[in-house]
């Protein structure tokens, strides 16, 4: 047992001079460690502009190591220096991110959130100076700026000062942005730049053809907007959000904007960074915002977004948040269907198989006639009605009403809707009525049923048919049989 424990001390020392050898031998490593300096002298004098503090880079101290970069699934190289860390691609040296680190224990605190001392404008364009230094040079290849101030430090019930995140999209040829790909800095109005990131990871095909419309984009997302809110996930997720029952939400007016989008999953986002998350390949794609009124009508501050390939009109829905498992619920609901249902109409047949033995003892007529045509009927009607309550649990459920307690009998072709449908609580979950009236609903049942009913007495006049010809055949087999059976009977001496 001792000699083991010895082995393994003895591996984990050999395996952390490893990684220390690779840390402190990394290949190129000079010309990194050269990089970095240039970003030193580049920001050195814009922190000495403005009064901020910024340690003196000395080549022989930096510690070195490599890292995984998750979004475009590289290794970078590291550089950490004090409170400094610089990132930079391997081979090409591009730079990707710098940060650092500065202690809140001497910041002032504030009983009330502070406001910003500068605006946007000036906030977007001492980030640019940042962000210059650090890469050397802007990109062109960047959009609009897009500048927010957000407190993100507290201590007890007092603030801090906040920070300015400061964001430039990447954009094709055409001003489409790119929802990943964007230059980043986050702004300290004390401390100057404490982050700054360039990330330009995707892989795109720019098109010369036009992309579908905006109106078209519009009408496709309307189905899947109503799904999308329909599903579980989708209130969830408002529902986490201060306990808000959004049961009630309806789909309120729709805007439309063109982003080229890594589709990955799509789920009800609290920012555009985290819709994606799947892979450097880029398409372009409507992003349809719908904002959300509650039961008075009224808009909420909740959206809901839906999107839509502008060339092919695919709703981009990796994630099972728009469908919410629904291919599941529709098979398990089939299931259930035949089996429940299936059990009601095997007692209509008992209790109709009472009536028709009764009516043949009093006729006079065999005490079977015409059970075998009902137990037909009942058979088609099952099963043709069981198809088209998973027709329903597909199309209609999560898009016209949210049903919290999916069982796959929704729809009956023998029992119209009611409003109960649409208003019930089950596991603190409601019911609801998605964007329109009731009677509209009533509608879609009168039609479903109406071919259910329709296909249901074709299919059986058909099965009707095909028994007849079956007997008719099996007398004819049976005729003959006793036929030959009674010539030889005749020939025998």
């Amino acid at each position: 047992m001792r000699f083991g424990r010895a082995l393994y001390v003895i591996a984990l020392v050999a395996q952390f001079a490893c990684l220390k050898a690779v840390a402190d031998d990394l290949p190129g490593k000079e010309s990194f460690v050269a990089r970095v300096g240039e970003v030193w002298q580049r920001m050195a004098p814009l922190y000495a502009e403005r009064g901020m503090e910024f340690p003196t880079f000395d080549p022989a101290e930096p510690r070195f190591r490599e890292a995984h970069e998750s979004w475009r699934k590289i290794d970078v190289w590291v550089c950490q220096f004090k409170s400094v860390e610089v990132q930079c691609v391997p081979k090409s040296n591009e730079l990707v991110m710098f940060s650092r680190e500065f202690p809140l224990e001497n910041d002032t605190l504030y009983d009330k959130p502070p406001k910003p001392a500068w605006s946007e404008e000036h906030a977007i364009s001492e980030a640019r100076a940042w962000a210059t230094a650090f890469l050397g040079e802007f990109p062109s290849n960047v959009g609009t700026a897009r500048a927010r101030y957000a407190i993100t430090a507290m201590q007890s019930s007092k603030y801090y000062d906040g920070e300015w995140y400061i964001t430039w999209p990447r954009v094709d040829s055409r001003g489409h942005p790119f929802a990943c790909d964007s230059v980043r800095v986050t702004l300290s109005e004390k401390h100057g730049a404490i982050i700054i990131g360039q990330f330009f990871g995707s892989k795109y095909e720019e098109r010369q053809d036009a992309p579908i419309s905006r109106e078209q984009a519009i009408e496709i997302s309307a189905g899947p907007a109503r799904r999308l809110l329909g599903s579980q996930t989708a209130r969830d997720w408002f529902q986490s959000d201060a306990g808000t029952d959004a049961t009630r939400y309806k789909l309120g007016a729709a805007s439309a904007e063109l982003w080229i989008v890594n589709p990955d999953r799509i789920v009800p986002p609290p920012a555009v960074e985290d819709i994606f998350s799947g892979g450097p390949n880029g398409r372009l794609a409507w992003g349809v915002t719908y904002t959300l009124t509650d039961g008075n009508l009224k808009e909420t501050r909740h959206s809901l977004s839906v999107w839509v390939d502008a060339y092919s009109k695919e709703i981009l829905e990796k994630d099972s948040a728009m469908t919410n498992g629904r291919e599941v619920e529709v098979l398990d609901g089939a299931f259930r269907y035949f089996i429940s249902i299936g059990t009601l109409y095997s007692l209509v047949f008992l209790a109709g198989l009472g009536v028709i033995l009764r009516s043949n003892h009093l006729r006079g007529r065999p005490l079977a006639a015409g059970s075998g045509r009902l137990a037909l009927f009942l058979l088609v009607l099952l099963l043709a009605g069981d198809c088209f309550s998973a027709l329903w649990g597909s199309w209609i459920t999560g898009s016209m009403y949210y049903s919290p307690d999916y069982k796959g009998m929704d729809f009956l072709p023998w029992l119209p809707v009611t409003p109960l449908l649409t208003n019930y609580r089950y596991e603190e979950k409601i019911a609801t009525l998605l964007g329109g009236a009731f009677w509209k609903l009533e509608g879609v049942w009168v039609i479903f049923s109406a071919v259910t009913w329709g296909v249901t007495i074709f299919a059986y006049k058909i099965s009707l048919g095909i028994v007849a010809r079956l007997r008719r055949a099996r007398r004819h087999e049976n005729g003959m049989s006793s036929f030959e059976g009674s010539a030889g009977r005749v020939q025998l001496p």
